[in-house]
């Protein structure tokens, strides 16, 4: 490790950011008490959710073009999972070895920025392009009635993807791979056909593998980096040269080190720009947590009320429907003088630990938004539930829990409803930049 960092110190640094601020993601998504599972395919052990990827500075091309242009770098140092961040590390200790000794270590940073950077405003540039060009295609595939698979192929993308999240330093290997093949191709030599074809090879495997996993892989991404590296492999000779000199190098240090500057300071106001969203959100879904904690519980009490009231002949179970006239029509079966229709015990162990737990997390509900009327009635219905568990209801309890319980559950669902719409408008108008 010792002789690899003198040799290529700006490869090891470079790969170390990497894991340091996936360490850092991490961190800060278990920190949040509201956070959302990251969606991630099943062999990913640690997914970032893209709330918490953006505020590290992932990009989205509604971002770039709503001056957020600094994210096109700051993309490169973002994955989206563990295996993401491993597999594009390893990739970068064996290219950056390579590479590195070329063009000396400031030069090599400054060219991993420009293929990093360029090449995720050519991939999102080229994802724009397609992604709008795919209804018109997708016309003349129809009109010309040609084979299903190509029309459906056309139509398989939205129209115009600006809210795609992308991130990762696979647009720098990508450009590394492009930049050695091109390096070899050039060269004219024996060694240096063998990288050529080394690099295409490598090229040739990564593209099959994003056709293979096209809904997981950047291929935008990866083909701007590529087109980009290609490109500086241009002028290989020229840089190899300019690297010698020690104003070069510097003025490389002074863009890298500018850059990276510049970019932590505009991810940090742009993250403290965003916190009254987060405040927004992170109050929405403790609100949200409130009431589907509570609709929960109103309808356990609702089963297990239920369960007490019928007589053993007609207990059945789950009670779909539980309004009035339901309890009226079943106990009209048995006498109506006011005594418990089953002098059984009510309910078994299980079922008085479920009732316990219910009233005393319905005994607990702070700042409810519901209204006092709704308030009352599940004080009420709560107060049926306690009383139930010393005695079997009687006609007269059932029938006003009956009555009670159906609209104070439909005032917490549809408060529900509502907090759940404003929730998702909020993340809308965050996602489009409003």
């Amino acid at each position: 490790m010792s002789d690899d960092f003198r040799e290529n110190p700006g490869t090891l640094a470079l790969g170390a950011s990497w894991l340091v601020i996936f360490a850092l993601i991490l961190v800060v998504q278990w920190s949040d008490p509201f956070r959302i599972p990251a969606p991630g395919p099943r062999w990913e052990p640690l997914p970032v959710s893209t709330l918490t990827s953006h505020r590290f500075g992932d990009m989205t091309w509604n971002d770039v073009r709503q001056g957020q242009a600094w994210r096109i770098l700051t993309a490169t140092f973002v994955h989206f999972g563990l295996v993401h961040v491993g597999l594009n590390t390893m990739g970068l200790l064996n290219l950056g070895r390579l590479v590195e000794p070329w063009y000396r270590t400031g030069p090599f940073l400054a060219i991993c920025y420009a293929m990093g950077g360029l090449g995720n405003l050519v991939g999102g540039w080229l994802r724009q392009l397609v992604g709008t060009a795919r209804p018109w295609l997708a016309e003349i595939a129809s009109e010309r009635h040609w084979p299903g698979s190509i029309e459906r192929l056309l139509r398989g993308e939205a129209a115009v993807p600006v809210s795609i999240h992308t991130g990762g330093g696979s647009t720098i290997l990508l450009g590394l791979l492009a930049l050695g093949a091109v390096v070899g191709w050039r060269s004219k030599t024996r060694i240096g056909a063998h990288l050529q074809k080394q690099m295409i090879l490598l090229l040739g495997l990564t593209a099959a593998l994003g056709v293979a996993m096209s809904g997981l892989v950047d291929n935008y991404g990866h083909l701007g980096g590529a087109i980009v590296g290609g490109g500086i492999g241009l002028f290989d000779r020229r840089l190899m040269a300019w690297s010698k000199s020690g104003r070069f190098r510097a003025l490389c240090w002074l863009a890298v080190l500018g850059l990276s500057a510049t970019c932590l300071a505009s991810a940090y106001r742009a993250d403290r720009s965003e916190g009254d969203y987060r405040r927004d959100r992170d109050e929405l879904i403790s609100q949200i947590r409130v009431s589907q904690s509570v609709l929960a519980d109103l309808n356990q009490l609702h089963f297990l009320y239920a369960r007490a009231a019928l007589p053993p002949e007609g207990r059945r179970e789950p009670i779909s429907e539980f309004d009035a006239m339901a309890i009226v029509d079943l106990l009209s079966r048995g006498p109506l003088t006011g005594e418990a229709p089953n002098p059984d015990p009510l309910l078994t162990n299980r079922g008085r630990a479920e009732l316990a737990g219910v009233l005393d997390r319905l005994d607990h509900i702070i700042g409810t938004p519901w209204g006092e009327e709704a308030d009352q009635k599940i004080d009420r219905v709560r107060d049926l539930g306690r009383a139930m568990d010393l005695k079997a209801p009687n006609f007269e309890q059932v029938y006003e829990f009956a009555f009670l319980w159906k609209p104070a559950q439909r005032a917490v669902a549809a408060d529900l409803a509502r907090l759940s719409v404003r929730l998702a408008q909020l993340d809308e108008a965050r996602r489009q930049g409003k």
